[in-house]
């Protein structure tokens, strides 16, 4: 198994803490969610309101398939870094969606 905690970035740093106020552990569902849509990786969030991804790959991998995951974990985290208008529209219409489902259970 392996996991990837993710902080704060250097760059950013204003839209990430207005996305994590709205929603404490955002940026790993920006990971997971185009991980597996775009490339068929399954991954999970770690907890609740943590930055932290993991995944459980085959016992055995070969080069080619860790070369290939590799780069699209690169693509994927490259992607959310930047926070672009469709990323930062997609994580808060998840942390409302969050939000509303959290309400409900109260």
């Amino acid at each position: 198994m392996w996991a990837i905690e993710f902080g704060e970035p250097a760059s950013r740093a204003t839209t990430w803490r207005m996305l994590e106020r709205v929603q404490p552990g955002i940026f790993a569902q920006l990971v997971v969610v185009p991980l597996f849509a775009d490339h068929r990786i399954l991954s999970q969030v770690a907890g609740h309101n943590v930055n932290i991804v993991k995944g459980l790959p085959p016992l055995t991998i070969g080069d080619d398939d860790l070369d290939w995951f590799v780069g699209a974990l690169d693509d994927v985290v490259g992607s959310a870094q930047k926070l672009g208008r469709a990323m930062t529209g997609f994580a808060l219409r998840a942390a409302r969606a969050g939000r509303g489902r959290a309400a409900a259970r109260l």
